[in-house]
């Protein structure tokens, strides 16, 4: 979904695509799907590699959505592009992505906030 400093536009176009129920929706569902006939219930993929059986909660585009890619099917409805993580997961792979913290600190895989 579009994150607070996106440019209004793009969050525009973010909010069309995720509450279209001829593509996204049918798409996140049928994933979802999928990752219930592999592990045998709707659990966050990343938890589950790790041995933990946590629930799923949000449908995580591997490579983020833009303004270029949101509307390229390969990309945004590409279920190899997809992954089914719970929350924590979520943010864990958002703060990956945004790199929002300061020089000399770190997350670990674990979530914990490090010196380098």
């Amino acid at each position: 979904m579009a994150r607070s400093g996106e440019p209004d536009e793009y969050r525009k176009i973010a909010h069309a695509f995720y509450n279209n129920k001829k593509t996204w929706l049918p798409c996140r569902e049928s994933y979802i799907q999928d990752v219930v006939a592999r592990l045998g219930a709707a659990l966050c993929e990343t938890c589950y590699e790790k041995g933990d059986l946590t629930p799923g909660y949000i449908v995580h585009h591997k490579i983020p959505l833009n303004a270029r890619n949101i509307n390229d099917p390969e990309i945004s409805l590409n279920h190899k592009h997809l992954k089914y993580e719970c929350l924590d997961c979520h943010n864990r792979e958002l703060t990956i992505e945004k790199a929002v913290t300061r020089e000399g600190l770190r997350f670990t895989d674990d979530g914990d906030l490090v010196e380098e």
